[in-house]
């Protein structure tokens, strides 16, 4: 896609490809390569203004998972700026994460409000239900146990709703941390049997297998000998 338009001067499209290629190469843990492609698409995006979003978007991820948090902050905030209506709320998010990341859980908490708040009036519900997530993880980090189940287990009804698989998983080992930090050992298995099976079914093998391991330290803990090496 990228020589094709390149060799007719599409910029439109190579932007889309320049952006892909990024997203590509930090999912598969090359942050140089994903810069070099992602730092293209911006350099073609200023004279295409419609353009800017998605690219700076793409480029505080891949400055987030290098741990840059000032310079994923800024990028996030340009495309926080450039964002059309429906596409606001995803941003938010994205600073709530960076906040997070970053350690300045206060910060999170107001931009993931304002990210709740966004996406529900543009009607996003995969995004809603991001914003719910990170609340209530940060609330249970900040042992508001009673807050952070509320939060969770709305992202959960959301996400089943919507049928995201991966995000299910995330809701629900949430669900199990809360259970954990909580003492109710036994709640927290069944929310890792649960994500266990979810993260199998949809055909996360590597994740299942983590989340198995857990469940058997959570049964060696509770003196279940035979669940704990069945689960290994």
């Amino acid at each position: 896609a990228l020589v094709i338009s390149s060799s007719i001067e599409d910029n439109p499209a190579r932007i889309n490809a320049l952006v892909n290629l990024a997203r590509l190469n930090r999912l598969n843990h090359k942050p140089e390569s994903a810069t070099l492609h992602i730092d293209q698409a911006l350099s073609l995006a200023r004279d295409l203004p419609d353009f800017v979003a998605e690219a700076a978007y793409e480029k505080a991820l891949i400055e987030l998972s290098q741990s840059h948090f000032r310079e994923a902050l800024t990028w996030a905030t340009s495309s926080l700026a450039a964002a059309g209506g429906e596409t606001k709320g995803r941003c938010l998010n994205l600073l709530a994460r960076i906040h997070r990341a970053g350690g300045d859980k206060n910060e999170a908490v107001a931009f993931a409000l304002k990210a709740l708040d966004e996406n529900r009036r543009n009607g996003r519900a995969d995004e809603e239900a991001n914003a719910l997530r990170l609340l209530g993880s940060v609330e249970r980090e900040n042992k508001r146990f009673v807050e952070s189940g509320k939060f969770l287990r709305e992202s959960l009804e959301i996400d089943k709703h919507i049928g995201v698989s991966l995000k299910i998983a995330l809701d629900l080992e949430e669900l199990a941390a809360l259970s954990g930090d909580q003492g109710d050992l036994n709640m927290m298995a069944d929310y890792l049997e649960r994500a266990y099976s979810v993260h199998l079914n949809g055909a996360r093998v590597l994740k299942a297998a983590s989340t198995k391991f857990k469940l058997a330290e959570i049964y060696r803990n509770t003196g279940n000998t035979a669940l704990a090496e069945s689960a290994l």
